[in-house]
Parts: structure tokens; C-alpha cells; sequence
């Protein structure tokens, strides 16, 4: 295991609190100097294990979180976009009977990927490089202090880097909805298509590619759980159990046995509705999002997101269908929804569930 850096000039931009704008870099942990605390603990990082307090540093004007006990384990998710290096710069004091270890968990599956000990030092700035995974989403950092000794902690930043010289972090088991190219990089051993297509890489870890890896009267369809970092896997379900508005991969796992531009529709052009047209379904509060088409005229026993909907009648179902403003998943409130930076985390009124015109 390589050693860090030590004695490294501390007028770095991330020690000056610029922003990652001015920076020109990505900074991937919150509260990077320990200076948020919510009561008598840290409010952007999660304490596992032993106790924390604030404490004096290098200089009186700059505080410092202490590690305290023998076992004392802190930690904290970032979901910011994925980048080919990390540079960890710390400012610390940390005794010689004092361990601290950083360890990295990529798709935080609970898997340790990287883990480097700090060392042992009187209030030195460090400097580390990682060179990361090809691909990643969500990364899970976590400092763990072992042993009776004093640690300190002024500083802990990791900032994107274009430096990184070393092998990339491989990642044979990507969990079910990580990015891949194919099935060896999976723990499922598939790579699919997802539902949904963020711009640049569509293919994710799932547990089906398609209707015949599924049991009778399943479809390979779209997974409606899973972190909210990562795309909807494509996964095994009941046929005809999704509901208009939802989103989809295929025709069999929609309850109106059409599924167009990745939502379960009733049409997708004039040849579904018998010569009516084929339009997008009227969506007050999410108009940004892709609407389902429906078949204009609204006939009794149609399907239906509003009244609206229907010609004269009123559209009846089953509560309140809920989608992701981000990506149109299925949701119940916001926590359901990507907490990727720079994408909405609204979970939204999509339209009545199960709607039909009555």
C-alpha cells in the first residue's frame, strides 16, 4: 500500500474554500473541514461508531472534528458525477498509536474497493491520488480510527484531478443498475438495456435481457425499486401489471400492452385508436416529462391521466400515480427520486392511477 504525500504546500484551491466553479474541478464530500455541526455532531457525515467533538487545530481561527474512543467510524455518500481520478488532500494530527483509514465503497454495495491509511502526523497537509473505476455512480467515503491515540481531522477534500498515473480501480460486480458494457462486469452476469436513457450510456446491470429469461406469465421488464443514484435495472415482472404513465421497456409488462418512447401509452400513432389521433396525454404538473399517448376523443373505458382526458366524462382510478421529474420512475415522495447533483429530486403528480373514462 502506497504511503501519502506528506508536506505538501497547503495553498491549494480547494484549502481556500473556492468554489468547484472556480476550481475548475468536481468536489465530491460535503462539509469537507468539519465545520457544520448539527448539536454535538456532524451534520453532514454519519457517525457509525464511537464519538466526535469538536476540537482546536493548527490555528485558533480553524476548528477540527476529533475521533473519539478506540473505534470510531465516520462517513458519508456522494453522488456527484463520476470522474477518472480523485485527489484526497488532509490536514491532520494523528498519533503514532492512532490507525485512521480511508476506505472507498464505489455503487456503496458495502464492498471496500480502495482503502488507504492516512498516517501518522502533526497537522501536515496530504496529498493522495486515485485513479477510479472507468464508470462509477454514488461513492460511499468512510475514515475509520482505531486505537487509544489522539486523531484530529482539519481537513478531508476529494476533488476530480486529471494526475492519476496508476491502473484504474477494476470492478467485477457492479451491482444491478451500474453502467456497463457487458455481462462480465456484472454480479448478475447481464448487461441490459434500461428503460431509461440519460444521454450518454443506457445499457445497466440487471437480472434479465429480455422476455425469455423470465418465468411464465413474467416479462423482462423495469425494475420500480432501487438506489436512486443508478438507472432502473431491467428485471423480471408480472405481465400487464404496469400502469398507464409508467415507465417501461416493453409492450408485455403494461396493463394497455403498449409501451412507446419508454411509458406505458395506449397508442403510439393513429393505427392503435381506429382512425382518432394518437396524442400526449394532457399532464398539468410535469409537462417537462414525456406523456404518454393516448387516443384523442376520450371514449368511455379509455384510458386516462385526467378529466381532461376525456370527452365529456370524468377519468376514474386507483389514487395518485407518482414519477421522478429526473427520470420518470415510479415514486411515493422525493426520497425515491436520483439524488444525482444538478437533477431534480422531485417526486410528481403525475396523473390518477389506473385512470379510465367513465
Amino acid at each position: 500500500m502506497k504511503s501519502l504525500i506528506g508536506n505538501i504546500l497547503f495553498a491549494s484551491c480547494a484549502f481556500l474554500a473556492l468554489s468547484a466553479e472556480e476550481c475548475g474541478e468536481t468536489h465530491y464530500i460535503n462539509d469537507s473541514g468539519f465545520d457544520l455541526w448539527c448539536g454535538d455532531t456532524l451534520c453532514d457525515w454519519q457517525v457509525l461508531s464511537g464519538d466526535v467533538s469538536r476540537a482546536a487545530s493548527w490555528h485558533r481561527s480553524d476548528y477540527a472534528v476529533e475521533l473519539l474512543g478506540q473505534d470510531v467510524v465516520i462517513t458519508q455518500l456522494s453522488t456527484r458525477a463520476s470522474t477518472d481520478c480523485l485527489r484526497f488532500e488532509v490536514l491532520a494530527d494523528i498519533d503514532e498509536d492512532a490507525r485512521v483509514t480511508l476506505s472507498i465503497d464505489y455503487y456503496d454495495d458495502g464492498i471496500v474497493d480502495y482503502e488507504q491509511e492516512l498516517g501518522h502526523v502533526r497537522w501536515q497537509s496530504l496529498v493522495h491520488l486515485v485513479a477510479t473505476p472507468a464508470t462509477w455512480q454514488g461513492v460511499r467515503f468512510t475514515l475509520h480510527k482505531e486505537g487509544p491515540g489522539r486523531a484530529r481531522l482539519a481537513q478531508i477534500e476529494a476533488t476530480s484531478d486529471d494526475a492519476c498515473i496508476d491502473k484504474p480501480i477494476e470492478l467485477p460486480n457492479k451491482p444491478l443498475g451500474a453502467y456497463c458494457l457487458n455481462g462480465a462486469e456484472c454480479d448478475s452476469g447481464i448487461c441490459a438495456n434500461s428503460a431509461v436513457d440519460n444521454g450518454w450510456f443506457n445499457a445497466v446491470c440487471s437480472t434479465c435481457a429480455a422476455d425469455e429469461d423470465c418465468e411464465e406469465g413474467f416479462v423482462c421488464g423495469t425494475a420500480s425499486e432501487g438506489r436512486d443514484f443508478m438507472l432502473p435495472a431491467r428485471t423480471c415482472i408480472a405481465e400487464a401489471s404496469r400502469a398507464l404513465g409508467s415507465l417501461c421497456a416493453g409492450d408485455g409488462e403494461c396493463g394497455t400492452g403498449v409501451c412507446c418512447s419508454a411509458r406505458c401509452s395506449a397508442c403510439c400513432d393513429a393505427s392503435s385508436c381506429g382512425g382518432a389521433a394518437c396524442a400526449a396525454a394532457v399532464v398539468d404538473e410535469a409537462q417537462a416529462l414525456l406523456a404518454p399517448g393516448l387516443c384523442e376523443g376520450g371514449e368511455p373505458n379509455s384510458p386516462c391521466l385526467s378529466d381532461a382526458d376525456c370527452a365529456g366524462t370524468t377519468c376514474t382510478g386507483d389514487g395518485v400515480l407518482r414519477i421522478c421529474a429526473a427520470d420518470g420512475r415510479d415514486c411515493q415522495s422525493d426520497a425515491d427520486c436520483p439524488s444525482v447533483e444538478g437533477l431534480s429530486t422531485q417526486c410528481l403528480d403525475f396523473g390518477i392511477a389506473d385512470g379510465t373514462c367513465q
